[in-house]
């Protein structure tokens, strides 16, 4: 008795082939831009905005609000976060960000930092 056909084969290397093809269109098609600047959002607002082509050499910054503090390493290529006063820390388990139009986001802070790139942005969202 055969349990596996000649067209499951066919079937399952099709499926496996274009998951290598969509994982590397993701990876160096949509986050191909070198990250140009790092903003940091508290609660929904621009807070600030660091321009990582001036970064010389590594950056701290701590960031106090009145919904809790999180402390940005910034270099020239990307972004993390070091410490928060958040429970969880989920967004110091992240590790960095070095692509464009990536974030780390911390909820119970209502903190976030995006990378952007040279404006290759989503242009249009529909529903």
């Amino acid at each position: 008795m055969k349990f596996i056909k000649k067209g499951d084969k066919i079937v399952a290397l099709s499926v496996l082939l274009l998951a290598c093809i969509l994982y590397f269109i993701f990876n160096f098609a949509v986050f191909a831009d070198k990250p140009q600047t790092a903003e940091v959002y508290v609660d929904g607002e621009l807070y600030a905005s660091y321009k990582l082509s001036e970064i010389k050499a590594q950056k701290t910054v701590a960031i106090e609000t009145e919904y809790g503090s999180n402390v940005l390493e910034l270099t020239n290529d990307g972004v993390r976060i070091t410490d928060a006063s958040c429970k969880d820390k989920i967004d110091v388990r992240s590790g960095r960000i070095t692509k464009a139009n990536q974030m780390i986001i911390c909820i119970p802070n209502r903190f976030s930092v995006k990378l952007t790139g040279n404006g290759n942005d989503v242009d249009k969202v529909t529903h």
